[in-house]
């Protein structure tokens, strides 16, 4: 669905239809340059206690229009995947600054379950270089 003008509407329908298959272990899904908000995100991600088996969770909503804005709930909501182990998440080309970053990190929190980690902020031009690690470090 990268590049197809996809909203906030679209995107929270299709997170509603999703929401019907309990049975997810492996959602990827690819939302790349389109027209969608960190509000949208938190929408797609609601129904999230309708997929408890899933293991690895491979979104990129990179070249978007996400700032700070609902960074973290979109954390807290991942966080709620109790089964998740694997997270990919690409918020690169956005508009998220540090305090967007600190939100998502204590949003997501520590968790035991997650052994596979790939977060991707990269372009994101109001942060600082070393202001975000240490950030998600903490």
């Amino acid at each position: 669905l990268a590049d197809n003008e996809v909203n906030g509407m679209h995107l929270k329908d299709f997170g509603k239809a999703l929401g019907h298959c309990s049975a997810i272990e492996v959602l990827i899904v690819n939302f790349s340059y389109n027209e969608i908000l960190g509000k949208d995100v938190a929408q797609f991600l609601q129904p999230s206690a309708s997929w408890p088996c899933l293991e690895k969770l491979d979104a990129d909503f990179s070249s978007n229009s996400i700032g700070n804005d609902h960074l973290g709930d979109i954390a807290k909501r991942i966080r709620s995947f109790t089964q998740l182990r694997s997270l990919r998440v690409d918020f690169s080309r956005g508009e998220i600054t540090d305090e967007g970053l600190k939100q998502f990190a204590n949003g997501l929190g520590v968790s035991n379950a997650i052994t596979t980690l790939d977060l991707n902020f990269a372009e994101n031009l109001q942060l600082k270089k070393d202001f975000g690690v240490s950030a998600l470090a903490e």
